[in-house]
């Protein structure tokens, strides 16, 4: 897999948490630090919204003291299968959007190692909590 491919992949498949007030704006359901959240995902071209579970999968704290939280949707670390991972999931099956059925699902396998990666670039980034 593509260096520049995984790591948009982390980026774009996770929730990067910062102390309690982020998640509390993003999550239906949790607070920054719970074992998961649930965030309900809009899909307005689809004609709908569905609700995904997100489980936390990285927690450290910063050199000031600020926690961060790494979530990823329920069981996506390992398989690409997985609901918002997947990207021939269809929520909406019945509407005439068709989601990327060219893209293999392989190509957004999410690592610990790269959450691990993910979670000190932020830790260690925010040194001092500018």
């Amino acid at each position: 897999m593509r260096k520049s491919t995984r790591y948009l992949t982390v980026g774009a498949a996770t929730l990067a948490l910062f102390g309690a007030g982020t998640a509390v704006a993003l999550a239906t359901s949790g607070n920054a630090g719970d074992p998961t959240l649930i965030v309900t995902i809009n899909d307005s071209h689809a004609g709908g919204s569905y609700d995904q579970v997100f489980e936390r999968v990285y927690a450290n704290v910063t050199e000031a003291g600020t926690p961060v939280y790494i979530y990823v949707p329920e069981g996506g670390i390992g398989d690409p299968s997985v609901d918002s991972l997947n990207p021939a999931f269809d929520h909406n099956p019945n509407d005439e959007f068709v989601p990327c059925p060219d893209n293999a699902a392989s190509d957004y396998l999410l690592t610990q190692e790269q959450i691990d990666y993910l979670g000190a670039e932020l830790t260690d980034h925010n040194r001092g909590d500018q």
